[in-house]
């Protein structure tokens, strides 16, 4: 562990009144873990396999939203005259016909999201109720001492002698996780609305999902011109 990263962990103890810092003789510390929570969750299979199951319920409503998102791309490219794929305040109000068409498309699109992201956030809710259930599994079988997560000491026993490598046990808790939760369900009862911890956990699963398929994407790109060259780079054989 780096030094910066030592005194990063003890100012973390401290501002968050741990009782780490509190002995003067330091214990031996078997691990030191980071996990990320909303990586994890956003990774489950339960959490993929619901999103599946969703696409198929609401297919209806994918495609739709997908045509109104780019009949909006249309009418934006009306209004920059400029070219430069943003629209200025002056363009927007140049023409207010085009900005009120763009305007009911986006709320069409709001409208149609609705039961779509209750029905992701239902499943959320699920599988994220089981992640501390998780994580204190494999904190029990790798006889972790203290837990960090986004900088901030989760879980931490007293005296520790903070001079050890930190290990990652994201994927051991996607692996628990996946266990404690085979299946998310979908169906939202009637009635039901997510709690604020739960749209908020929905936000940021959200993001990390984006950026998972276009990592995702990007290196499906990346493979598409070495497989496109592999046949003409090799020889002919059995002559």
């Amino acid at each position: 562990m780096t030094k910066l990263f030592k005194k990063a962990l003890m100012a973390s103890a401290i501002i968050a009144g741990s009782s780490v810092l509190t002995s003067t003789a330091y214990a031996q510390i078997n691990n030191i873990a980071v996990v990320s929570r909303e990586g994890t969750i956003a990774s489950a299979k339960a959490l993929t396999d619901a999103y599946t199951q969703i696409r198929t319920t609401f297919k209806t409503q994918f495609d739709e939203i997908t045509g109104r998102e780019n009949r909006v791309v249309e009418l934006s490219k009306q209004l920059d005259v400029n070219n430069d794929n943003r629209l200025s305040q002056q363009e927007r109000d140049a023409n207010p016909t085009v900005m009120q068409q763009i305007e009911a498309e986006n709320n069409a699109i709001d409208n149609l999201s609705v039961p779509i992201a209750l029905s992701q956030m239902f499943a959320l809710q699920q599988v994220a109720l089981q992640y501390s259930s998780a994580v204190q599994q494999v904190i029990t079988e790798k006889n972790v001492d203290m837990l960090i997560a986004q900088g901030s000491i989760l879980y931490a026993k007293e005296g520790l002698d903070l001079n050890k490598e930190v290990i990652n046990i994201s994927q051991d808790a996607i692996t628990k996780l996946n266990a404690l939760v085979p299946f998310a369900n979908t169906n939202v009862p009637q009635g039901w609305q997510p709690d604020r911890p739960t749209q908020a956990l929905y936000q940021q699963v959200q993001q990390i999902r984006a950026a998972l398929a276009q990592q995702a994407a990007q290196a499906q790109q990346g493979q598409q011109p070495a497989q496109a060259q592999q046949p003409a780079s090799q020889q002919p054989t059995g002559r």
